[in-house]
């Protein structure tokens, strides 16, 4: 079984425009005001058909660590051309700006969390949260068409949705509490029974997992949150960048199994192009959207 590591240092490859809140109104920030400082969170990828690159994530005004998650109800979309992997550089995807705020999304909870995104016959498929999974249609990846509620855990706390296709099937895999769930559907609209894969001892929550199958082997890359940074007072540091992997022949055998590694990462995503792979980390080592190369071996790098 081979090993993920981080092959190089990380590129800060995407940082938020300054721009104006779309509202509503909250404690921190207030509609129709410019703010310089935006943060980004829990993101996807996605390649349009002229192979250009696009992020699609949470972001908000900086705000205090203790409203964190103030202000979480648009999404961010940022776009690169086709080659951004291969000249991997700072800066190298552009802010297009907001997308999705509440004004667009009437009858829907205001916050909108954790897109996740796949195209299936040139129809572009939004996965997003929190707690209601709901679905978003497009065609351009830049107009909209809200579908409503598609998936809700019968626990209630549904959030961090990862979209994998496998074996004809999509594998939804996702947080509840401290548990890391899967179901899986035909089509993105009608799902199956979601059953656990992983359970992590109580008080450490599972944050952003994303699966991956690479040469026969299945991998979960799962952020954690422990409330240990806290203290430190800036959001960098209440985004904790812990990321464990566990690894198996089997889906079902991934919470059987101690991590085999943990990776430096907040909220990672994994990029394949060309036979190459990357990892996402958001807020750590700087603002935004840092990008790394990640290989797989057979036993850790000296």
């Amino acid at each position: 079984m081979k090993i993920p590591f981080l092959s190089g240092e990380y590129v800060n490859a995407f940082r938020p425009s300054a721009q104006i809140y779309p509202g509503p109104d909250c404690p921190d920030l207030h509609h129709g005001e410019y703010y310089d400082e935006w943060v980004p969170n829990d993101h996807t990828f996605i390649r349009d058909d002229g192979g250009n690159w696009h992020i699609f994530g949470i972001t908000h005004p900086l705000t205090p660590v203790e409203h964190v998650h103030e202000g979480e109800v648009q999404l961010f979309h940022a776009k690169a051309p086709a080659d951004a992997f291969d000249r991997l550089a700072p800066g190298v995807f552009r802010d297009l700006g907001c997308v999705l705020p509440p004004a667009e999304r009437p009858g829907e909870p205001k916050e909108i969390h954790s897109p996740a995104i796949v195209e299936i016959g040139g129809v572009y498929h939004m996965i997003y949260g929190p707690t209601q999974f709901r679905l978003a249609l497009s065609r351009d990846l830049e107009h909209w068409e809200l579908k409503g509620e598609r998936f809700r855990d019968v626990e209630g706390a549904s959030r961090d949705p990862q979209i994998m296709a496998h074996n004809g099937r999509f594998l939804l895999c996702y947080c509840s509490g401290y548990a890391v769930k899967m179901c899986q559907s035909p089509d993105l609209r009608n799902w199956g029974e979601a059953t656990t894969i992983l359970r992590l001892p109580e008080g450490v929550c599972p944050e952003s997992p994303f699966l991956l199958n690479h040469d026969g082997i299945f991998y979960l890359f799962v952020c954690t949150w422990q409330g240990k940074n806290w203290d430190h007072k800036t959001i960098s540091d209440a985004y904790q960048h812990q990321t464990l992997v566990y690894a198996a022949d089997r889906i079902e055998n991934l919470g059987r199994r101690e991590p085999v590694t943990v990776l430096d990462a907040h909220a990672p995503e994994i990029v394949e192009t060309d036979g190459r792979y990357f990892i996402s980390s958001v807020e750590w080592p700087c603002r935004g959207i840092n990008l790394a190369p990640l290989e797989f071996q057979s036993s850790d790098p000296e």
